[in-house]
C-alpha cells in the first residue's frame, strides 16, 4: 500500500523545515566561529608585549604615528610586532588614531587606539549577533568608525 498523499505532503513539509533549520544552524555556527576568532585575535593583540610597548612608545613620541602612516609594516617589524593573519594597521582620521582592521570570513572588526580617548572598538561590516540570519543573506555596508566620547 503506497503512502497516502496527505502523509507524504506532511513528510515533505517536515523535511523542508529540517533543511531550513540546518541551513540556519550552519550560518549561526559560522557566525559564532568568526566571532570567536575575532575575540581570540583581540585578546592576543591586547596581551602582546610588543603591541603594549608600541602603545607606550606612541604616548611618549606621537610622531611614531606619522611613521606608521608612511610604512606601518616597517615600524612593526622594527619593534618586533608580527600581526595575526587578517589584521592590518593604519592611521585613522580625524583623530590620528592607530587602527587595526581585523578581517575574518568577510567580517571586519575595527580597533582604534587614540592618544586622547584610548581604546575603542566597532563592527565595521559583516553579520551582527542580533540578526545573524538576515545578515548572512544580506551583508551590511561598511560604516565609518568613530571613537566614543
Amino acid at each position: 500500500m503506497p503512502i497516502p498523499d496527505i502523509h507524504r505532503q506532511r513528510l515533505d513539509r517536515a523535511l523542508r523545515e529540517h533543511d531550513r533549520a540546518l541551513e540556519r544552524i550552519s550560518r549561526e555556527k559560522i557566525r559564532l566561529e568568526t566571532e570567536e576568532e575575532i575575540h581570540r585575535i583581540l585578546l592576543a593583540l591586547g596581551r602582546d608585549p610588543g603591541v603594549l610597548d608600541g602603545l607606550c612608545a606612541i604616548h611618549e613620541d606621537p610622531e611614531i604615528i606619522d611613521e606608521l602612516e608612511k610604512d606601518a609594516d616597517s615600524v612593526l617589524q622594527e619593534r618586533g610586532v608580527s600581526l595575526p593573519s587578517g589584521v592590518t594597521i593604519r592611521v585613522a582620521e580625524p583623530h590620528r588614531a592607530v587602527q587595526a582592521d581585523i578581517s575574518v570570513r568577510g567580517t571586519v572588526f575595527v580597533v582604534q587606539w587614540d592618544l586622547e580617548l584610548g581604546l575603542s572598538t566597532a563592527l565595521a561590516s559583516g553579520p551582527t549577533p542580533a540578526d545573524a540570519e538576515a545578515a548572512a543573506e544580506t551583508p551590511r555596508p561598511r560604516t565609518a568608525h568613530r571613537p566614543g566620547p
